[in-house]
């Protein structure tokens, strides 16, 4: 179906993120269910190796900042890319 890409810019904190931009490059979408009524409730990207192996790079990459961040920071940034991916019509 369509691509899906996410930009970041900066931290809820105003430093600038270490990753500036991730690209999912999936082109095609999988249904999401919910196990119980076996009803359709998302669509997510098909990810592809590459995809994969870039996001695990990333990760890797990020572990040191991500745990040296206050868990009332991590909050703010869980939330506001919660409210991203809503506002983009991904969830």
């Amino acid at each position: 179906m369509s691509s899906v890409s996410i930009t970041t810019s900066t931290s809820e904190a105003g430093r600038p993120d270490a990753d500036r931009r991730w690209m999912a490059t999936a082109t095609e979408t999988y249904e999401v269910r919910d196990p119980y009524r076996n009803t359709v409730v998302s669509h997510a990207p098909r990810s592809t190796r590459p995809d994969l192996d870039d996001a695990r790079e990333a990760a890797v990459r990020l572990k040191a900042k991500a745990a040296a961040m206050p868990a009332h920071e991590r909050t703010a940034l869980l939330r506001r890319a919660g409210t991203l991916l809503v506002d983009q019509g991904l969830v």
